[in-house]
């Protein structure tokens, strides 16, 4: 009898390994990667992607890729497939909240003042964080929180360590300035009735700022209208809720006092009358 011996080989197991997985950068970016190695099986690998949104590719190293899961088959030069698979993540969305000082239902406390504030919380992304301020008029700021605002709309920036990027606006609003008008008692073209009388008024008309309003006289009177005055200069000071102030003066003017002359006709003797009982004087 004559015996043979063969060997039967095979190749070495055909395996792929993830090296590396950039995930995206920003939310809803398509700039991830994936590194991979196969090895083992017969050389002459090729690659067959497929991941989110009817991706496919054929590239070892595919790149520009979005969040999601991805799968892998390599099959080598006889047909042996090998999978794997990566799971490409996205950070936490890059957001941010404005929180504006406010003085009862306005942000700026008088008109034309500048004390108003924007308190900026940021959420999400990477830090560190890079924020650009501007109302579009001029102004620029970098920090987190501004003050010493005027009223107008103003946007935030901001940029994450991954460059990814969320703007956020807020408007900031002033009341209107308080604006007063005055009605004045009026007797024959002038406030009063007479010269020392005090029957003269003054009635106002308050209106913008933020109400309540404080009315302050300088006659010490802090009601709104004045009545029962006489002639003269009178100065008002009205402050509003937020400490706002306007002040006006009114005079209220009399007629000129009544002036009586009285002159006596005279006699050659120095006397008014001519002789004792008679009737003959004159008064003009």
């Amino acid at each position: 009898d004559t015996s043979f011996t063969y060997t039967i080989t095979e190749p070495l197991l055909l395996e792929v390994s993830v090296d590396l997985v950039s995930d995206a950068s920003c939310v809803d970016a398509a700039d991830g990667a994936i590194s991979t190695t196969a090895f083992g099986g017969e050389p002459g690998y090729t690659f067959a992607w497929s991941g989110p949104n009817g991706f496919s590719s054929t590239d070892e190293d595919p790149t520009s890729l979005a969040p999601g899961s991805y799968t892998l088959s390599v099959t080598d030069a006889n047909g042996c497939i090998a999978s794997g698979g990566a799971l490409l993540s996205e950070p936490t969305p890059l957001g941010s909240s404005m929180q504006a000082l406010a003085y009862g239902g306005v942000n700026i406390s008088c008109a034309g003042q500048t004390d108003g504030a924007i308190d900026l919380s940021i959420t999400g992304g990477a830090t560190p964080y890079s924020i650009a301020w501007t109302d579009g008029l001029g102004f620029n700021s970098s920090m987190e929180d501004i003050t010493a605002l005027a009223a107008g709309t103003y946007q935030a920036t901001i940029t994450d360590a991954n460059g990814c990027i969320s703007t956020s606006n807020t408007t900031l609003v002033a009341p209107t300035a308080i604006d007063l008008s005055a009605h004045l008692s009026s007797v024959n073209g002038n406030n009063v009735s007479c010269t020392l009388a005090s029957d003269g008024s003054i009635d106002l008309a308050i209106s913008g700022g933020t109400g309540p309003y404080n009315t302050n006289w300088s006659n010490g009177s802090t009601d709104e209208d004045l009545i029962g005055i006489g002639a003269g200069p009178y100065t008002v000071n009205i402050t509003d809720a937020n400490g706002c102030v306007l002040s006006a003066s009114y005079t209220l003017t009399a007629p000129a006092p009544i002036d009586l002359q009285l002159t006596a006709s005279g006699q050659s003797g120095g006397t008014n009358v001519s002789c004792n009982g008679a009737s003959d004087g004159v008064i003009e």
